[in-house]
């Protein structure tokens, strides 16, 4: 038979080019007669010379290029197909009968027909026929299933034959049919989990068998991982546990083989994969908290593993690509879970992570020993980016926001737009809760301590003005509003990240005016109205409800009463403030000065006029502000400002209800004073943030606290207390700094302090209270320096400063301008044009710059349509604060004018309007009376300038020519940041 078949075979070597369709037809014809002549039962091939036969044959079509001409009309529906075919299905059957000698045959007949289509042609109705009729008929599947059934069960036996058939029918057949896709994802998808969480899989990193591995390892979690979309929770619930559970076990047997072979690499990375697509659901992530630090040091040392390194300080080649990338990968996806995020941290090797991020290292050739530079990947170049800022304990010294805004925003594109919602392994939730990680102290298990968590990125400044600027204010919205974006697991951490970004005024000011999204706001908070805290309430709150609360306050004035019953009167109060060129004051009355009771005489006359039929008196003398994780210390704090028997204390344990927000504001309308209690924590608390942020706005008296050690305010929180005084309750000897809070607290009410019960308050219960709540947070709190920087002045000079004070006059003139231009809460108003608004949120998020097979995230440009939209009212003005936020200096003025010198800035170089005036529209500046300049300057804050506010000759004129002087005032007669600010003020109200 072997010879007949070969003699037919042998006429396509020589006339392959140029050999017709009948030619070929005549040559299938001859070779079917032989088959049926010599072995063919019930039209199959059964013999094990008549299926070496057919291997024969089809190799030969193969080699001869034969497998095209096959889909040809003409012989694709020859009756020698129809033979292969059913001897293909017959081989499958056999199942646990499978010999060595039948996969010969099987692979022959299986790429013959399979090599003649291209991947795209695997759904062509046309072409693929023999495929689908050999491989999707009902009769193969249930061979195959059955062949699976049993290799997932506990007492399969090792079949390489059945290995090879299955891995090809799934890696070359199954993975491209689209078509037939869904049918298949049905039938074996439980049981390709059923392989991977049986004890064979696990077994198989310990066997030399190849065909056992590749199935086990590659082939099953291959089709698991793209097929699990629709079931993504339950398949990772299903396969984590048995993961996890023998990790130690695979993890530890490649770091001992330490193999460089990139074949065998490949199973660890795809075990890797599986653990990463279980970290997209938070359940299952949580599962790997139990193994905690184990498995984050085991994969780590593999990472290392897979580097060539010199001492960690030079990276000269990566053994496997692919591995690298998983693993930077799978960090990046555990970090949202507070307890793991401490021990990557704990453990992650930052020197070989930053050498990962770099584009090039040094290599030593072994030849020469010259030097040559290595490129690290781009691929992994990106992921390493991603994640060390991630890794930061400290966000607001982020390092290029842009790029890093960049990628992630880019990452969290590619990932909402595509089906399975990742993006290189990255879960769009993922992404969107490492850029908005909730702050939390915990405990870990590991090393039992408490560790501070967070990976907010979004909470550096500038990395919310890059969102802004980047365009992704409308992205975030989609991940809320668009039904084939905001499943669940994407919305809630979209609505965290847009609940901390809308603290950009840019990006509220636009989000304003989505009226899709506040509708969608309202339905989340609607149907989450049992839910203690709504983070779609508190968006609302800052895009809507504020502003018409605070509409609901602004008339109506509130008035202290004192122990005694008397209402505090400025006429005879024991404390005085008073206003000086370097700020507020606080004086005792007794020790005025002549022209300080002028002033003060002056102030009364100015505020006479003011309506009083509107005035309340304050419910509480003071709201405690402060986060959660500082409870147990602000709640001995509490206590003992409770004992004092004279203050009424709205503390949010015992006051919240309803809509937090509305409580926070009410409890802040109603409040004398606002104590800050600092740390950590709060600074990372959006809802601290609201609260601090509203009181500033409400220009309320607020006292700061420090209540955690080795804690130097920054960003937002270092931003409001700027210069101020504050008291840190961390220092030794609690009585001493718990008398200080009572003194700080007097002189806000104008009253003598009463140090009488200290001694029974502060007792040594409450000392040892005290000393347990800071132990408890200093545990496992990394070193910051616990120096106040921002304080130049002592303790004793602050004694008689009030809560508000800024720098002394004295202490002004020796500080860097720098320094004290960015201690105003000085406001930028921008007019947000239709052209501006269409840039920043257009209508429709445009992914078209975002291909899947992009290499580098950092090379794609989103584009942004920019359809005509309506103009924002006069309301929707932007304002923005010039203050030292997350450690981004906003110059105003140098941001304004990058060409001028700060230092020498004119009136006429701002390009000011002369006929525009907010103090009256009709009048120009140059024409104002000292009346329309002092009620300027009061309007700005800066009638403690004397030099202006004294003199009895001020007009508009005089004013532009103060501030057009080529050289800047002494400093004897007004401050650098005051003069700053008059010039800065002026252009804000004159230009157009």
């Amino acid at each position: 038979m072997f010879t007949a078949v070969h003699r037919h075979v042998g006429r396509l070597s020589g006339d392959q080019p140029n050999i017709k369709d009948n030619d070929l037809k005549s040559i299938l014809t001859n070779v079917y007669d032989v088959f049926i002549e010599y072995g063919v039962i019930n039209h199959v091939l059964t013999s094990q010379d008549s299926l070496n036969a057919m291997k024969f044959f089809c190799k030969h079509m193969v080699n001869n290029h034969m497998q095209k001409k096959i889909l040809r009309a003409q012989i694709i529906d020859h009756e020698m197909f129809t033979l292969i075919r059913n001897t293909i299905l017959s081989i499958v059957e056999k199942n646990n009968q499978l010999t060595e000698q039948d996969w010969d045959p099987f692979h022959a007949m299986a790429v013959l027909l399979t090599s003649a289509l291209s991947p795209v042609q695997f759904d062509d109705g046309r072409v693929n026929r023999l495929v689908i009729e050999t491989f999707c008929s009902d009769a193969f599947f249930n061979a195959v299933k059955q062949c699976m059934e049993n290799l997932s069960s506990t007492t399969e036996q090792t079949n390489p034959t059945k290995y090879r058939i299955l891995s090809y029918v799934f890696r070359h057949i199954y993975a491209h049919s689209k078509t037939y896709r869904s049918r298949i994802r049905i039938l074996f998808l439980d049981l390709a989990v059923r392989c991977v969480t049986s004890k064979h899989y696990v077994d198989q990193f310990e066997k030399n068998e190849e065909a056992s591995k590749d199935f086990f390892l590659l082939d099953c979690p291959s089709f698991v991982l793209p097929n699990s979309i629709d079931r993504h929770s339950e398949i990772a619930k299903t396969l984590c546990p048995s993961l996890l559970q023998d990790y130690r076990t695979i993890l530890a047997y490649r770091i001992q083989r330490k193999s460089t072979d990139s074949h065998k690499n490949v199973y660890l990375t795809f075990y890797l994969k599986l653990l990463n697509f279980c970290t997209a659901i938070e359940s299952t992530r949580d599962m790997f908290v139990q193994y905690i630090p184990s498995i984050i040091t085991q994969i780590f040392t593999v990472l290392k593993d897979y580097l060539v390194l010199e001492s960690d300080k030079a990276i000269t080649g990566i053994k496997d690509e692919q591995l690298v990338i998983t693993i930077l990968t799978l960090i990046y996806n555990l970090l949202p879970n507070s307890a793991i995020n401490v021990a990557i941290k704990e453990n992650a090797p930052m020197s070989v992570l930053v050498l990962l991020s770099g584009k090039e290292q040094l290599q030593m050739t072994n030849g020469n020993f010259e030097r040559k530079k290595y490129v690290i990947p781009k691929a992994i170049q990106i992921e390493a980016q991603n994640l060390l800022p991630l890794l930061m304990e400290d966000v607001e010294q982020l390092e290029r926001p842009e790029e890093i805004t960049r990628a992630s925003v880019t990452c969290l594109a590619k990932a909402v737009k595509s089906e399975s919602h990742m993006c290189s392994g990255m879960h769009a939730s993922s992404v969107l809760m490492n850029m908005n990680s909730k702050s939390k102290w915990i405990k870990c298990s590991f090393t039992n301590k408490y560790r501070y968590f967070v990976s907010a990125i979004v909470q550096n400044d500038q990395v919310k003005e890059q969102i802004v600027e980047q365009g992704a204010l409308r992205l975030l919205s989609d991940c809320v509003c668009d039904p084939s974006i905001a499943i669940e697991e994407i919305r809630q951490p979209a609505l965290g990240v847009i609940w901390t970004v809308s603290f950009n005024p840019r990006a509220a000011c636009i989000w304003k005016t989505d009226q899709a999204l506040i509708a969608q706001l309202f339905e989340i908070d609607r149907t989450n109205v049992n839910q203690p805290q709504s983070v779609a309430n508190n968006i609302l709150w800052q895009l809507v409800n504020e502003e018409r609360f605070v509409a609901t306050q602004s008339s109506i004035q509130r008035m202290l009463v004192l122990p005694n019953g008397r209402m505090q009167n400025s006429d005879d109060a024991l404390w005085v403030n008073i206003n000086t060129p370097g700020g507020e004051i606080v004086v005792f009355r007794e020790n005025l000065t002549q022209e300080q009771k002028e002033m003060l005489k002056a102030e009364r006359e100015q505020t006479a006029s003011l309506p009083t039929n509107n005035i309340q008196l304050y419910e509480y003398d003071l709201m405690i502000s402060y986060c959660h994780r500082n409870k147990d210390l602000c709640t001995v704090i509490y206590n003992c400002l409770s004992k004092m028997g004279k203050y009424r204390i709205w503390f949010d344990q015992e006051q919240m209800y309803g809509s937090t927000m509305d409580r926070m504001a009410e409890g802040i309308e109603k409040s004398h004073l606002f104590l800050v209690c600092m740390s950590s924590a709060y600074k990372n608390s959006n809802s601290c943030h609201k609260e601090c942020e509203y009181a500033d706005k409400r220009q309320h008296k607020v006292l700061f606290l420090k209540v955690e050690p080795n804690y130097t305010p920054n960003g937002w929180l270092g931003f409001y207390l700027g210069q101020q005084y504050y008291v840190d309750v961390t220092k030794p000897d609690f009585l001493t700094r718990f008398k200080d809070l009572i003194k700080q607290i007097s002189m806000q009410r104008n009253e003598t302090p009463d140090y009488s019960m200290l001694d029974k308050i502060v007792t040594a219960d409450v000392q040892t209270a005290i000393a347990n709540a800071l132990q408890k947070k200093s545990e496992g709190k990394l070193g910051n320096s616990d120096t106040n920087l921002r304080h130049s002045v002592s303790t004793s000079t602050l004694s008689s400063v009030s809560s508000r004070s800024s720098l002394n006059f004295n202490d002004l003139a020796k500080t860097k301008i720098d320094d004290v231009s960015n201690n105003s809460k000085t406001t930028m108003r921008e007019n947000m044009t239709s052209e501006k608004l269409a840039k920043y949120y257009p209508a429709r998020y445009s992914y078209s710059n975002i291909n899947d097979d992009q290499d580098s995230l950092n090379d794609i440009v989103v584009s942004i349509s920019t359809p005509s939209m309506l103009s924002l009212s006069n309301e929707g003005d932007i304002v923005g604060l010039n203050d030292q936020v997350g450690g981004f200096k906003l110059d105003l003025l140098s941001a304004m004018m990058p060409q001028m010198n700060r230092d020498s800035i004119r009136v006429s170089d701002l390009s000011l309007n002369t006929e525009r005036s907010s103090v009256n529209q009709d009048q120009s500046v140059k024409d104002w009376t000292r009346n329309d300049v002092l009620e300027f300057l009061q309007r700005i804050n800066l009638m403690h300038v004397s030099v202006l506010s004294q003199d009895q000759a001020i007009n508009g004129q005089r004013l532009l020519d103060f501030c057009e002087s080529n050289l800047s005032p002494s400093l004897t007669i007004i401050s650098t940041a005051d003069y700053e600010r008059l010039k800065y003020e002026l252009h804000k109200l004159l230009s157009p």
